[in-house]
Protein backbone atom coordinates (compact mmCIF):
# COMPACT_ATOMS: atom_id res chain seq x y z
CA UNK A 1 0.00 0.00 0.00
CA UNK A 2 1.16 3.25 -0.51
CA UNK A 3 1.11 5.31 2.94
CA UNK A 4 -0.97 8.66 2.48
CA UNK A 5 1.22 11.79 2.63
CA UNK A 6 1.56 13.98 5.54
CA UNK A 7 0.92 17.50 4.28
CA UNK A 8 -2.58 17.06 2.77
CA UNK A 9 -3.59 20.72 3.82
CA UNK A 10 -0.79 22.74 1.60
CA UNK A 11 -2.65 25.51 0.06
CA UNK A 12 -0.46 27.44 -1.94
CA UNK A 13 -0.46 30.85 -4.11
CA UNK A 14 -0.04 30.79 -7.78
CA UNK A 15 3.22 32.91 -7.03
CA UNK A 16 4.55 29.86 -5.54
CA UNK A 17 4.93 28.41 -9.16
CA UNK A 18 5.18 31.67 -10.79
CA UNK A 19 7.42 34.10 -8.58
CA UNK A 20 7.27 37.60 -9.72
CA UNK A 21 3.50 38.31 -10.38
CA UNK A 22 1.78 41.24 -10.05
CA UNK A 23 -1.03 39.93 -7.70
CA UNK A 24 -3.42 43.03 -8.77
CA UNK A 25 -2.61 42.01 -12.75
CA UNK A 26 -6.21 40.62 -12.74
CA UNK A 27 -9.04 40.62 -10.81
CA UNK A 28 -10.13 37.78 -9.18
CA UNK A 29 -13.31 35.84 -9.57
CA UNK A 30 -16.13 37.04 -9.23
CA UNK A 31 -19.87 35.60 -8.73
CA UNK A 32 -20.95 36.81 -5.49
CA UNK A 33 -19.74 39.94 -3.78
CA UNK A 34 -16.38 41.46 -4.10
CA UNK A 35 -15.13 40.44 -0.74
CA UNK A 36 -15.39 36.80 -1.29
CA UNK A 37 -12.06 35.12 -2.40
CA UNK A 38 -11.32 32.27 -4.94
CA UNK A 39 -10.37 29.15 -4.17
CA UNK A 40 -8.94 26.23 -6.47
CA UNK A 41 -8.59 22.28 -5.85
CA UNK A 42 -7.22 20.20 -8.38
CA UNK A 43 -7.58 16.41 -8.55
CA UNK A 44 -5.66 14.75 -11.34
CA UNK A 45 -3.78 11.52 -12.28
CA UNK A 46 -4.88 8.05 -12.77
CA UNK A 47 -5.44 5.19 -9.87
CA UNK A 48 -2.14 3.62 -10.92
CA UNK A 49 1.18 4.12 -13.12
CA UNK A 50 -0.63 1.82 -15.71
CA UNK A 51 -3.30 4.53 -16.29
CA UNK A 52 -1.77 7.95 -14.86
CA UNK A 53 -1.17 8.87 -18.61
CA UNK A 54 0.99 12.20 -19.30
CA UNK A 55 -1.76 14.44 -20.69
CA UNK A 56 -3.29 14.35 -16.91
CA UNK A 57 0.26 15.84 -15.49
CA UNK A 58 -0.07 18.69 -19.00
CA UNK A 59 -3.38 19.64 -17.64
CA UNK A 60 -2.48 20.50 -14.62
CA UNK A 61 0.26 22.45 -16.03
CA UNK A 62 -1.97 23.79 -18.39
CA UNK A 63 -4.18 25.11 -15.05
CA UNK A 64 -1.60 26.58 -13.43
CA UNK A 65 -0.98 28.97 -16.97
CA UNK A 66 -4.51 29.93 -16.75
CA UNK A 67 -4.28 30.55 -12.85
CA UNK A 68 -1.26 32.98 -13.21
CA UNK A 69 -2.95 34.74 -16.10
CA UNK A 70 -6.33 35.12 -14.50
CA UNK A 71 -6.83 34.98 -10.82
CA UNK A 72 -2.96 35.20 -9.36
CA UNK A 73 -3.14 35.02 -6.05
CA UNK A 74 -5.90 32.81 -5.22
CA UNK A 75 -5.10 29.66 -3.30
CA UNK A 76 -4.38 26.64 -5.15
CA UNK A 77 -4.39 23.17 -3.55
CA UNK A 78 -3.47 20.01 -5.99
CA UNK A 79 -3.64 16.36 -5.37
CA UNK A 80 -1.96 14.13 -7.78
CA UNK A 81 -2.16 10.79 -7.93
CA UNK A 82 1.22 9.17 -6.52
CA UNK A 83 1.91 12.72 -4.58
CA UNK A 84 5.42 13.17 -3.94
CA UNK A 85 5.89 9.25 -3.81
CA UNK A 86 9.58 9.25 -5.54
CA UNK A 87 8.08 6.36 -7.89
CA UNK A 88 7.86 6.07 -11.92
CA UNK A 89 4.03 7.20 -12.06
CA UNK A 90 3.40 8.86 -15.51
CA UNK A 91 2.89 7.10 -18.31
CA UNK A 92 4.17 8.31 -21.75
CA UNK A 93 4.72 6.91 -25.53
CA UNK A 94 8.17 8.55 -26.62
CA UNK A 95 8.17 9.84 -30.06
CA UNK A 96 8.91 7.66 -32.74
CA UNK A 97 8.37 4.52 -30.73
CA UNK A 98 8.29 0.75 -31.84
CA UNK A 99 7.85 -2.40 -30.88
CA UNK A 100 10.15 -5.48 -32.44
CA UNK A 101 8.86 -7.70 -34.75
CA UNK A 102 8.87 -10.49 -32.56
CA UNK A 103 7.33 -8.35 -29.34
CA UNK A 104 4.53 -7.35 -31.50
CA UNK A 105 3.75 -10.52 -32.71
CA UNK A 106 4.25 -12.42 -29.29
CA UNK A 107 1.47 -9.82 -27.92
CA UNK A 108 -0.71 -10.35 -30.98
CA UNK A 109 -0.91 -14.41 -30.79
CA UNK A 110 -0.53 -14.39 -27.13
CA UNK A 111 -0.83 -11.41 -25.00
CA UNK A 112 -1.98 -8.15 -25.43
CA UNK A 113 -1.01 -5.08 -27.37
CA UNK A 114 -1.54 -2.97 -24.48
CA UNK A 115 1.20 -0.59 -23.31
CA UNK A 116 3.57 -2.02 -25.45
CA UNK A 117 5.08 1.16 -26.92
CA UNK A 118 4.95 3.11 -23.16
CA UNK A 119 7.85 4.74 -20.79
CA UNK A 120 6.93 6.23 -17.27
CA UNK A 121 8.72 8.76 -15.27
CA UNK A 122 8.11 10.61 -12.02
CA UNK A 123 5.58 13.32 -12.32
CA UNK A 124 7.09 16.94 -13.61
CA UNK A 125 4.76 18.86 -11.11
CA UNK A 126 7.30 19.42 -8.36
CA UNK A 127 5.67 19.10 -4.55
CA UNK A 128 1.97 18.66 -4.77
CA UNK A 129 0.00 18.45 -1.32
CA UNK A 130 -0.27 14.67 -1.75
CA UNK A 131 -1.95 11.73 -3.51
CA UNK A 132 -5.62 11.91 -4.74
CA UNK A 133 -7.44 10.21 -1.91
CA UNK A 134 -10.90 9.88 0.23
CA UNK A 135 -8.85 10.20 3.12
CA UNK A 136 -6.83 13.37 1.72
CA UNK A 137 -9.98 15.04 0.38
CA UNK A 138 -11.58 14.54 3.94
CA UNK A 139 -9.11 15.80 5.71
CA UNK A 140 -8.80 19.23 3.30
CA UNK A 141 -12.01 19.92 4.15
CA UNK A 142 -12.19 19.13 7.28
CA UNK A 143 -9.18 21.15 8.24
CA UNK A 144 -9.70 23.85 5.55
CA UNK A 145 -13.89 24.11 5.24
CA UNK A 146 -14.50 26.56 8.31
CA UNK A 147 -11.45 29.08 7.18
CA UNK A 148 -13.98 29.94 3.98
CA UNK A 149 -15.61 33.32 4.27
CA UNK A 150 -18.85 34.45 3.30
CA UNK A 151 -19.07 34.98 -0.48
CA UNK A 152 -15.70 32.53 -1.34
CA UNK A 153 -16.05 30.11 -3.84
CA UNK A 154 -14.22 26.67 -4.46
CA UNK A 155 -13.69 25.82 -7.76
CA UNK A 156 -12.71 21.89 -7.86
CA UNK A 157 -11.10 21.20 -11.82
CA UNK A 158 -10.98 17.08 -11.81
CA UNK A 159 -8.59 15.89 -14.50
CA UNK A 160 -8.69 12.09 -13.85
CA UNK A 161 -10.48 8.64 -14.49
CA UNK A 162 -14.02 8.13 -13.45
CA UNK A 163 -16.46 5.13 -13.35
CA UNK A 164 -19.84 4.38 -13.50
CA UNK A 165 -22.07 4.10 -10.30
CA UNK A 166 -21.53 1.00 -8.00
CA UNK A 167 -25.58 1.40 -7.31
CA UNK A 168 -27.79 0.15 -10.12
CA UNK A 169 -30.60 1.89 -8.48
CA UNK A 170 -28.51 5.12 -8.67
CA UNK A 171 -26.84 5.29 -11.83
CA UNK A 172 -26.14 9.21 -11.49
CA UNK A 173 -24.34 8.62 -8.28
CA UNK A 174 -21.06 7.87 -10.48
CA UNK A 175 -17.02 8.09 -9.33
CA UNK A 176 -13.82 9.90 -9.55
CA UNK A 177 -11.38 7.28 -9.31
CA UNK A 178 -8.33 8.06 -6.90
CA UNK A 179 -4.47 6.86 -6.45
CA UNK A 180 -4.16 3.05 -5.62
CA UNK A 181 -7.99 1.70 -6.75
CA UNK A 182 -9.66 4.15 -4.67
CA UNK A 183 -12.80 6.09 -5.81
CA UNK A 184 -15.28 9.00 -4.38
CA UNK A 185 -18.47 9.00 -5.91
CA UNK A 186 -20.77 11.91 -6.00
CA UNK A 187 -22.62 11.29 -2.57
CA UNK A 188 -19.04 11.32 -0.85
CA UNK A 189 -18.14 14.76 -2.45
CA UNK A 190 -21.14 15.69 -1.27
CA UNK A 191 -20.71 14.92 1.98
CA UNK A 192 -17.07 16.70 2.18
CA UNK A 193 -18.85 19.47 0.51
CA UNK A 194 -21.48 20.28 3.63
CA UNK A 195 -18.28 21.07 5.66
CA UNK A 196 -18.70 24.48 3.67
CA UNK A 197 -20.33 27.32 4.98
CA UNK A 198 -23.62 27.25 3.36
CA UNK A 199 -23.15 30.65 1.75
CA UNK A 200 -19.76 29.54 -0.24
CA UNK A 201 -20.50 28.83 -4.01
CA UNK A 202 -18.97 25.91 -5.58
CA UNK A 203 -18.17 25.01 -8.89
CA UNK A 204 -17.31 21.75 -10.65
CA UNK A 205 -15.07 21.55 -14.05
CA UNK A 206 -15.19 18.04 -14.25
CA UNK A 207 -13.02 15.93 -17.53
CA UNK A 208 -13.51 12.20 -16.66
CA UNK A 209 -15.74 9.47 -18.13
CA UNK A 210 -19.01 9.33 -16.32
CA UNK A 211 -18.80 13.09 -15.37
CA UNK A 212 -21.96 14.12 -15.46
CA UNK A 213 -23.37 12.25 -12.70
CA UNK A 214 -21.34 14.76 -10.51
CA UNK A 215 -24.49 17.27 -12.52
CA UNK A 216 -26.52 16.05 -10.35
CA UNK A 217 -24.80 17.13 -6.75
CA UNK A 218 -26.98 20.23 -7.20
CA UNK A 219 -29.87 16.74 -5.93
CA UNK A 220 -29.34 15.27 -2.25
CA UNK A 221 -28.01 11.45 -2.75
CA UNK A 222 -27.80 12.23 -6.27
CA UNK A 223 -32.09 11.96 -6.72
CA UNK A 224 -34.17 15.12 -7.59
CA UNK A 225 -37.08 13.48 -5.78
CA UNK A 226 -34.84 13.83 -2.56
CA UNK A 227 -34.63 17.92 -2.37
CA UNK A 228 -32.23 20.11 -3.39
CA UNK A 229 -28.67 20.22 -2.15
CA UNK A 230 -27.98 22.85 0.08
CA UNK A 231 -24.90 24.92 -1.26
CA UNK A 232 -24.90 26.34 -4.25
CA UNK A 233 -22.92 25.10 -6.62
CA UNK A 234 -22.96 24.06 -10.64
CA UNK A 235 -20.40 22.39 -12.69
CA UNK A 236 -19.63 22.01 -15.88
CA UNK A 237 -18.75 17.80 -17.53
CA UNK A 238 -17.17 16.01 -19.90
CA UNK A 239 -19.80 14.07 -20.68
CA UNK A 240 -23.14 12.06 -19.64
CA UNK A 241 -23.84 9.89 -17.07
CA UNK A 242 -23.74 7.46 -19.19
CA UNK A 243 -20.48 7.46 -21.36
CA UNK A 244 -16.71 7.31 -21.30
CA UNK A 245 -15.39 10.78 -22.08
CA UNK A 246 -12.25 11.94 -24.54
CA UNK A 247 -8.68 12.83 -24.00
CA UNK A 248 -6.66 10.58 -21.36
CA UNK A 249 -2.94 9.69 -23.51
CA UNK A 250 -0.19 9.15 -23.42
CA UNK A 251 0.90 10.95 -26.04
CA UNK A 252 3.33 13.97 -25.49
CA UNK A 253 2.37 16.21 -27.90
CA UNK A 254 -0.31 18.18 -27.11
CA UNK A 255 -1.08 20.00 -30.08
CA UNK A 256 -3.59 16.83 -30.53
CA UNK A 257 -5.09 17.20 -27.23
CA UNK A 258 -9.01 17.03 -27.88
CA UNK A 259 -10.19 17.00 -24.29
CA UNK A 260 -13.05 18.74 -22.26
CA UNK A 261 -10.87 20.58 -19.97
CA UNK A 262 -7.99 21.95 -22.51
CA UNK A 263 -10.82 23.71 -25.12
CA UNK A 264 -12.92 24.91 -21.39
CA UNK A 265 -9.44 26.91 -19.84
CA UNK A 266 -8.11 27.71 -23.29
CA UNK A 267 -11.61 29.71 -23.69
CA UNK A 268 -11.22 31.19 -19.49
CA UNK A 269 -7.72 32.23 -21.23
CA UNK A 270 -7.68 32.97 -24.54
CA UNK A 271 -5.22 31.21 -25.40
CA UNK A 272 -4.89 27.33 -26.29
CA UNK A 273 -2.68 25.03 -24.77
CA UNK A 274 0.58 26.25 -27.17
CA UNK A 275 -0.92 29.90 -26.73
CA UNK A 276 -2.07 30.16 -30.17
CA UNK A 277 -4.96 32.45 -29.88
CA UNK A 278 -8.23 31.06 -30.19
CA UNK A 279 -10.70 34.16 -30.72
CA UNK A 280 -12.98 35.29 -28.57
CA UNK A 281 -15.41 32.86 -26.34
CA UNK A 282 -17.86 36.72 -24.94
CA UNK A 283 -20.41 35.23 -27.01
CA UNK A 284 -23.15 38.05 -24.98
CA UNK A 285 -20.73 40.91 -25.88
CA UNK A 286 -20.17 41.75 -21.99
CA UNK A 287 -16.71 42.40 -22.17
CA UNK A 288 -16.00 39.02 -19.86
CA UNK A 289 -16.11 35.54 -20.44
CA UNK A 290 -18.34 33.04 -18.25
CA UNK A 291 -18.34 29.59 -17.38
CA UNK A 292 -21.42 29.33 -19.26
CA UNK A 293 -19.25 30.65 -22.59
CA UNK A 294 -16.22 28.63 -21.79
CA UNK A 295 -18.43 25.44 -22.06
CA UNK A 296 -20.26 26.33 -25.42
CA UNK A 297 -16.87 27.31 -26.40
CA UNK A 298 -16.16 23.83 -25.85
CA UNK A 299 -18.91 21.96 -27.37
CA UNK A 300 -18.23 24.02 -30.41
CA UNK A 301 -14.65 23.52 -30.56
CA UNK A 302 -14.46 19.82 -29.39
CA UNK A 303 -14.40 16.94 -32.00
CA UNK A 304 -14.41 14.01 -29.75
CA UNK A 305 -17.10 11.37 -28.62
CA UNK A 306 -17.76 13.88 -25.77
CA UNK A 307 -21.24 14.95 -25.13
CA UNK A 308 -20.93 18.08 -22.68
CA UNK A 309 -23.26 18.81 -19.80
CA UNK A 310 -23.85 21.42 -17.13
CA UNK A 311 -25.83 21.37 -13.73
CA UNK A 312 -28.65 23.91 -15.35
CA UNK A 313 -28.98 20.98 -18.20
CA UNK A 314 -29.31 18.48 -15.58
CA UNK A 315 -32.20 20.80 -13.64
CA UNK A 316 -34.25 21.22 -16.46
CA UNK A 317 -33.86 17.32 -17.06
CA UNK A 318 -35.50 16.69 -13.74
CA UNK A 319 -37.89 19.50 -12.63
CA UNK A 320 -39.43 20.66 -16.24
CA UNK A 321 -41.42 18.79 -19.11
CA UNK A 322 -42.15 18.72 -22.94
CA UNK A 323 -45.61 18.42 -23.88
CA UNK A 324 -45.49 15.12 -25.60
CA UNK A 325 -43.60 13.43 -22.72
CA UNK A 326 -46.01 10.69 -21.57
CA UNK A 327 -48.52 11.74 -19.04
CA UNK A 328 -48.21 15.43 -19.94
CA UNK A 329 -51.60 17.14 -19.89
CA UNK A 330 -50.35 20.31 -20.12
CA UNK A 331 -51.42 22.04 -23.63
CA UNK A 332 -49.06 25.15 -22.71
CA UNK A 333 -46.37 23.59 -22.32
CA UNK A 334 -43.90 22.92 -25.90
CA UNK A 335 -42.97 20.43 -27.40
CA UNK A 336 -39.75 18.83 -28.32
CA UNK A 337 -39.94 19.67 -31.94
CA UNK A 338 -40.77 23.04 -31.46
CA UNK A 339 -40.11 25.38 -34.60
CA UNK A 340 -36.63 26.52 -34.81
CA UNK A 341 -37.62 30.02 -35.13
CA UNK A 342 -39.67 29.63 -31.63
CA UNK A 343 -36.46 28.27 -30.23
CA UNK A 344 -33.96 30.76 -31.78
CA UNK A 345 -36.33 33.64 -30.58
CA UNK A 346 -36.10 32.01 -26.98
CA UNK A 347 -32.54 31.13 -26.65
CA UNK A 348 -30.25 33.90 -24.73
CA UNK A 349 -27.12 34.75 -26.73
CA UNK A 350 -25.23 31.70 -25.91
CA UNK A 351 -27.57 29.44 -26.37
CA UNK A 352 -27.99 31.07 -29.82
CA UNK A 353 -24.63 30.74 -30.59
CA UNK A 354 -24.57 26.99 -30.24
CA UNK A 355 -27.88 26.69 -32.24
CA UNK A 356 -26.60 28.59 -34.63
CA UNK A 357 -23.22 27.29 -35.64
CA UNK A 358 -24.33 23.96 -34.57
CA UNK A 359 -26.78 24.20 -37.61
CA UNK A 360 -24.40 25.38 -39.90
CA UNK A 361 -22.32 22.58 -39.17
CA UNK A 362 -24.70 19.86 -39.71
CA UNK A 363 -26.51 22.19 -42.36
CA UNK A 364 -29.73 21.63 -40.87
CA UNK A 365 -32.23 23.69 -42.47
CA UNK A 366 -35.64 24.64 -42.19
CA UNK A 367 -38.29 25.75 -39.47
CA UNK A 368 -40.41 23.30 -38.44
CA UNK A 369 -38.32 20.56 -39.54
CA UNK A 370 -35.07 20.94 -38.35
CA UNK A 371 -35.26 19.32 -34.98
CA UNK A 372 -36.64 15.79 -36.49
CA UNK A 373 -33.93 16.41 -39.41
CA UNK A 374 -31.25 16.29 -36.61
CA UNK A 375 -32.85 13.47 -34.88
CA UNK A 376 -33.23 11.47 -38.07
CA UNK A 377 -29.25 11.78 -38.89
CA UNK A 378 -28.52 10.63 -35.34
CA UNK A 379 -30.40 8.00 -36.01
CA UNK A 380 -29.25 6.83 -39.54
CA UNK A 381 -25.72 7.29 -38.08
CA UNK A 382 -26.56 4.36 -34.93
CA UNK A 383 -27.82 2.18 -37.49
CA UNK A 384 -24.73 2.54 -39.58
CA UNK A 385 -22.38 2.06 -36.68
CA UNK A 386 -24.52 -1.31 -35.95
CA UNK A 387 -24.46 -2.48 -39.30
CA UNK A 388 -20.48 -1.96 -39.00
CA UNK A 389 -19.99 -3.43 -35.36
CA UNK A 390 -21.40 -6.57 -37.06
CA UNK A 391 -18.81 -6.48 -39.72
CA UNK A 392 -16.21 -5.85 -37.25
CA UNK A 393 -17.46 -8.80 -35.23
CA UNK A 394 -17.33 -11.09 -38.19
CA UNK A 395 -13.86 -10.09 -38.80
CA UNK A 396 -12.61 -10.41 -35.42
CA UNK A 397 -13.98 -14.26 -35.48
CA UNK A 398 -11.96 -14.97 -38.41
CA UNK A 399 -9.20 -13.39 -37.22
CA UNK A 400 -9.57 -15.66 -34.26
CA UNK A 401 -9.12 -18.43 -36.07
CA UNK A 402 -6.35 -17.56 -38.30
CA UNK A 403 -4.55 -16.61 -34.82
CA UNK A 404 -6.09 -20.24 -33.34
CA UNK A 405 -4.59 -21.49 -36.57
CA UNK A 406 -0.91 -19.88 -36.29
CA UNK A 407 -0.69 -20.12 -32.51
CA UNK A 408 -1.03 -24.41 -32.35
CA UNK A 409 1.80 -24.73 -34.63
CA UNK A 410 4.12 -22.47 -32.68
CA UNK A 411 2.62 -24.52 -29.92
CA UNK A 412 3.74 -27.52 -31.35
CA UNK A 413 7.50 -26.42 -32.36
CA UNK A 414 7.43 -24.08 -28.88
CA UNK A 415 5.44 -26.12 -26.25
CA UNK A 416 7.43 -23.68 -23.56
CA UNK A 417 4.81 -21.14 -25.11
CA UNK A 418 2.59 -22.25 -22.56
CA UNK A 419 3.95 -20.16 -20.18
CA UNK A 420 5.54 -16.92 -21.89
CA UNK A 421 7.66 -16.45 -18.56
CA UNK A 422 9.77 -19.55 -19.30
CA UNK A 423 13.38 -19.44 -20.63
CA UNK A 424 12.82 -20.51 -24.12
CA UNK A 425 9.64 -18.25 -24.49
CA UNK A 426 11.22 -15.18 -23.63
CA UNK A 427 14.51 -15.98 -26.01
CA UNK A 428 11.91 -16.01 -28.71
CA UNK A 429 11.76 -12.50 -28.28
CA UNK A 430 15.43 -11.79 -27.62
CA UNK A 431 18.03 -14.18 -28.30
CA UNK A 432 16.26 -16.10 -30.69
CA UNK A 433 13.86 -13.20 -32.03
CA UNK A 434 14.62 -13.86 -35.70
CA UNK A 435 14.22 -17.81 -35.83
CA UNK A 436 10.58 -16.82 -33.80
CA UNK A 437 9.80 -13.98 -36.18
CA UNK A 438 10.55 -16.19 -39.40
CA UNK A 439 7.89 -19.18 -37.89
CA UNK A 440 4.89 -17.27 -37.55
CA UNK A 441 5.59 -14.86 -41.17
CA UNK A 442 6.43 -18.39 -42.84
CA UNK A 443 2.97 -19.79 -41.49
CA UNK A 444 0.22 -20.29 -44.08
CA UNK A 445 -2.22 -17.95 -42.30
CA UNK A 446 0.25 -15.03 -41.61
CA UNK A 447 -1.21 -12.83 -44.42
CA UNK A 448 -5.03 -13.89 -43.93
CA UNK A 449 -4.71 -12.71 -40.37
CA UNK A 450 -2.80 -9.45 -40.81
CA UNK A 451 -5.01 -8.88 -43.29
CA UNK A 452 -7.99 -9.21 -41.66
CA UNK A 453 -6.62 -7.54 -38.69
CA UNK A 454 -5.91 -4.34 -41.29
CA UNK A 455 -9.52 -4.84 -42.24
CA UNK A 456 -10.41 -4.78 -38.04
CA UNK A 457 -8.76 -1.67 -37.89
CA UNK A 458 -10.38 0.25 -40.44
CA UNK A 459 -14.00 -0.91 -39.73
CA UNK A 460 -13.11 0.19 -35.80
CA UNK A 461 -11.71 3.86 -37.29
CA UNK A 462 -15.16 4.52 -39.31
CA UNK A 463 -17.02 3.85 -36.46
CA UNK A 464 -15.10 6.47 -34.35
CA UNK A 465 -15.63 8.80 -36.99
CA UNK A 466 -19.18 8.06 -37.15
CA UNK A 467 -19.70 8.41 -33.25
CA UNK A 468 -17.82 12.21 -33.70
CA UNK A 469 -20.25 12.88 -35.96
CA UNK A 470 -23.22 11.36 -34.49
CA UNK A 471 -22.58 13.29 -30.92
CA UNK A 472 -22.32 16.61 -32.69
CA UNK A 473 -26.57 16.18 -33.72
CA UNK A 474 -26.97 14.95 -30.43
CA UNK A 475 -25.19 18.22 -29.23
CA UNK A 476 -27.55 20.31 -31.38
CA UNK A 477 -30.48 18.14 -29.44
CA UNK A 478 -29.34 18.63 -26.63
CA UNK A 479 -29.00 22.45 -26.86
CA UNK A 480 -32.36 22.86 -28.08
CA UNK A 481 -33.91 20.73 -25.58
CA UNK A 482 -32.77 22.92 -23.10
CA UNK A 483 -33.68 26.10 -24.32
CA UNK A 484 -37.69 24.80 -24.78
CA UNK A 485 -37.22 23.09 -21.27
CA UNK A 486 -36.13 26.63 -19.72
CA UNK A 487 -39.24 27.86 -21.35
CA UNK A 488 -41.62 24.97 -19.87
CA UNK A 489 -39.80 25.34 -16.08
CA UNK A 490 -41.59 29.22 -16.96
CA UNK A 491 -45.11 28.19 -17.76
CA UNK A 492 -44.69 25.40 -14.92
CA UNK A 493 -44.13 28.15 -12.64
CA UNK A 494 -42.80 26.19 -9.71
CA UNK A 495 -41.55 29.40 -7.65
CA UNK A 496 -38.81 27.09 -5.49
CA UNK A 497 -38.03 25.68 -8.92
CA UNK A 498 -37.51 28.50 -11.09
CA UNK A 499 -35.66 30.41 -7.53
CA UNK A 500 -33.29 27.13 -8.09
CA UNK A 501 -32.61 27.53 -11.63
CA UNK A 502 -31.86 31.09 -11.94
CA UNK A 503 -29.56 30.51 -9.24
CA UNK A 504 -27.49 27.71 -10.85
CA UNK A 505 -27.48 29.76 -13.97
CA UNK A 506 -26.42 32.84 -12.29
CA UNK A 507 -23.37 30.62 -10.84
CA UNK A 508 -22.59 29.22 -14.43
CA UNK A 509 -22.41 33.20 -15.54
CA UNK A 510 -19.63 33.64 -13.10
CA UNK A 511 -16.31 33.03 -14.65
CA UNK A 512 -12.68 34.62 -14.76
CA UNK A 513 -13.22 38.58 -14.45
CA UNK A 514 -10.78 39.82 -16.96
CA UNK A 515 -11.02 42.01 -20.01
CA UNK A 516 -11.61 39.97 -22.80
CA UNK A 517 -9.19 40.19 -25.65
CA UNK A 518 -10.27 39.91 -29.13
CA UNK A 519 -7.70 37.58 -31.23
CA UNK A 520 -8.23 37.50 -35.30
Amino acid sequence: MIREQCRVMRRVSISTFFPGLLPGLFGLLAVLPAKGGDHFLVLAGGQSAANNQVSLEKNVLFFRKVLQETAPGASLTEYFSNGNEDIRAVQFEPPGAEVPPANEYMARLFASTDYLKLKYRRHQLGEVAGITSPANLKRWFDENGKNFQSGDRLVIYVTAHGGRSRDKQKPDNTTIHLWNRQSIDVRGLQGNLKKLPKDVTIILVMAQCFSGGFAYAIFNDTEPDAGDFDRPLCGFFATVTSREAAGCTPDINEEAYDEFSSHFWAAMRGEDRLGNPIGSADYDANGQISFEEAYAYTVLASRNIDIPMKTSGAFLRARSQFRDDEGVSNDQLLKRQTPYSRVLKLAEPVERKLLEDLSARLELEGDESRYAAAETRAGEIEAKRAALKRQYDEKKRIWEGHRDAIRSTLYGRWPELSNLLTEEAIGLVTTASEEFVQAVEGHPRFESWNEVRKEREAIDEERFALEKEWVQYIRFMRAHNNVVLTENLRILADPDDLSRFENIRKAERGGMSRSVTVSE
